[in-house]
């Protein structure tokens, strides 16, 4: 979820160490610092305890090649998304610095691979559901719900606010469908599949009873989150998704 933001701050926030090098990378430093600054301003609407800690020679350095970089900071938000925790580190980093220091801007010269470490608290989901193009998307899309023994139906989803369980998410939602408004809750696991997809396990409905409703139709069913994202683990604990894997930023 807009992991870019904070990654891309590795290869301009690491530019500011170049000013440990005596005289003339001193000169490149000051004029690289408020280039970085500006940025974060641009990009970043917050983010708390940033903290960035990168190795290489200093003619790396001045070159725009970073041998590794690590970046952490708690509480982002960005476009209306929040992340408590975001730990990211890479390496073989090259950057446009030439560019940078002649009036352009700082940006990536390859694709670079970050390892990624990223907790999202139920509220931070809750949050990050409200955003313009989530809600925008909702407004617009149709679902299909596979009932056991029935035909797919087509339903608008609204509303929605997720609990994150030992193990599971918990969905509450209105469906609505020819003026009809249903509200609804729905739980299921969700397990990582060939590192870019996320299975759903054991998707149940939940009636106003107390019943419970496999949904047959949905379980093993996969979300594909495309080829730049690879997920070693994700973690459903209570209050709280944990996230480890690597994600690819393109230039």
């Amino acid at each position: 979820m807009r992991l870019r933001t904070l990654a891309i701050a590795l290869s301009t926030v690491v530019p500011l160490s170049i000013a440990a090098v005596p005289a003339a990378a001193q000169f490149v430093g000051a004029l690289v610092d408020p280039l970085v600054a500006n940025w974060i301003r641009s990009e970043v609407d917050r983010v708390d305890n940033l903290s960035v800690d990168i190795s290489g020679s200093d003619n790396n350095l001045l070159n725009g090649r970073i041998d590794t970089a690590e970046v952490s900071g708690d509480n982002l938000v960005y476009e209306d998304f929040y992340l408590s925790r975001v730990e990211l580190a890479g390496s073989n980093i090259r950057l446009t610095v030439d560019e940078a220091l002649n009036g352009g801007s700082l940006n990536l010269v390859e694709p670079v691979s970050v390892d990624a470490f990223i907790r999202l608290s139920e509220a931070d989901l809750n949050r990050s559901l409200q955003a313009p193009l989530i809600q925008s998307q909702l407004a617009d899309e149709m679902v299909e719900i596979p009932f056991a023994g029935g035909s797919p139906v087509a339903f608008q989803l609204s509303e929605p606010q997720v609990s994150i369980l030992d193990g599971q998410l918990k969905i509450d939602a209105r469906l609505n469908a020819d003026g009809t408004n249903v509200p609804i809750s729905v739980t299921t696991g969700l397990s990582p599949q060939g590192g870019t997809e996320l299975l759903l396990i054991d998707p149940t409905w939940l009636s106003d009873d107390g019943s419970q409703t496999p949904i047959s139709g949905l379980n093993g069913v996969t979300i594909d989150l495309g080829p730049d994202v690879a997920i070693d683990s994700l973690e459903l604990l209570a209050g709280e998704l944990i996230y480890n894997g690597t994600v690819t930023i393109q230039p």
